[in-house]
């Protein structure tokens, strides 16, 4: 299971007179990745200063993050030594783009880089088949390149998918009209690393526009659960959730413990993700999670267990059965469970006294 990581494009700062501190803002917030785009005015219209390896070394030398440069040139073999002297982590170029690609990739990953490959949203997936392969990463363009601040294309969604299923181990990049409102269908598509521009820099709180895209249900089920779970998955879609499957994917027999801990080490380890677990009853699930640190498994059988479950014991984690609750009350307990907020006070000493535990 890929984590979501958020890539800013600082190709929508306004200007570089602040970069640094607008950097370390980044940094502070939450922010994994820094992502440049380097255009040469002949594969897309316009240029951008990173062109100059300099400025690129200037952004590496001012952040401890992983900087990720995206080759949107004609001739991606004439920037690639200058790009990795800057200090370039990741490096990508276009399938579109002219040259020897994998003796290029080769190079890239010779230099103790990540190569990636990237594909615009109406080429045909088939023509960067030869490099996929080999390239460490995959970006998908999902706006037409070139300019900043257009709409997200969701036909590329297909595209993702596609590649989600061959390369399920691959990290997925996706580049082009991604905000809050919109970064749930490239992750529910496969997508877990997020480059967006004015979707970050247009908001007045970084901190908190990197965290809310960073949210994501993480779902899991049994055998018993699979029906539920794709059920519950339809209803969050259209609520415009980001959704994790970390399975099953069939009604053929599977042990829930695999299950609950998949879920229960994702939302241990990142305060920004919550839990759906499903088998049978739900009972095996929420005692099969709440055996990992930071986790708070709930049991719900009824919309108000879902609603105290979050006010009384800020559960991270709902778990239902699928034999013993009606579809709809299931989703009805998960509505109320995402809209409920902990009400702390006494509840917040007593949730740290069993924590303490």
């Amino acid at each position: 299971m890929k984590s979501i990581q958020i890539a800013p494009s600082i190709l929508a700062l306004e200007n570089l007179n602040n970069l640094e501190s607008e950097l370390y803002t980044l940094e502070q917030a939450g922010a994994n990745i820094i992502h440049i785009d380097v255009m040469d005015g002949i594969f897309v219209e316009n240029k951008t200063p990173f062109l100059d390896p300099a400025t690129i070394a200037r952004v590496k030398s001012a952040t401890t993050l992983s900087v990720d440069v995206h080759l949107m040139v004609q001739e991606p073999e004439k920037y690639v030594d200058g790009v990795i002297s800057a200090g370039a982590d990741m490096i990508s170029l276009h399938c579109e783009s002219n040259g020897n690609h994998n003796e290029t990739i080769k190079k890239i990953q010779k230099a103790g880089r990540k190569a990636g490959i990237a594909i615009n949203p109406t080429t045909n997936m088939e023509k960067a088949l030869p490099f996929y392969e080999n390239a460490d990463f995959i970006l998908v363009m999902t706006v037409v390149p070139g300019r900043g601040g257009q709409e997200y294309i969701e036909v590329v969604n297909e595209k993702i998918q596609k590649l989600r299923a061959l390369f399920p181990e691959k990290d997925i990049e996706v580049d082009g009209g991604l905000k809050q409102a919109t970064v749930h269908l490239p992750i529910n598509a496969g997508a877990n690393i997020i480059v967006s521009g004015t979707g970050i820099f247009n908001t007045q709180n970084y901190k908190e526009t990197i965290q809310k895209m960073k949210q994501a249900i993480i779902i899991g089920a049994d055998h018993a659960g699979y029906q539920l779970k794709e059920k519950v998955k339809q209803w969050l879609e259209e609520q415009k959730q980001s959704i994790i499957d970390v399975g099953t994917n069939s009604e053929e027999s599977s042990d829930y413990p695999d299950f609950a801990k998949k879920v229960a080490k994702s939302v241990s380890k990142d305060a920004t993700k919550k839990g759906i677990l499903i088998c049978g009853t739900g009972i095996g699930m929420s005692i099969a999670a709440n055996k990992y640190e930071n986790v708070r498994a709930a049991h719900v059988t009824s919309v108000y267990e879902a609603e105290m479950a979050k006010k009384h014991n800020d559960a991270n984690i709902l778990c239902l059965g699928a034999r013993t609750t009606r579809v709809e009350t299931a989703i009805q307990c998960i509505e109320k469970w995402l809209c409920s907020e902990f009400e702390r006070g006494k509840h917040e000493r007593r949730v740290e006294k069993i924590e303490s535990h």
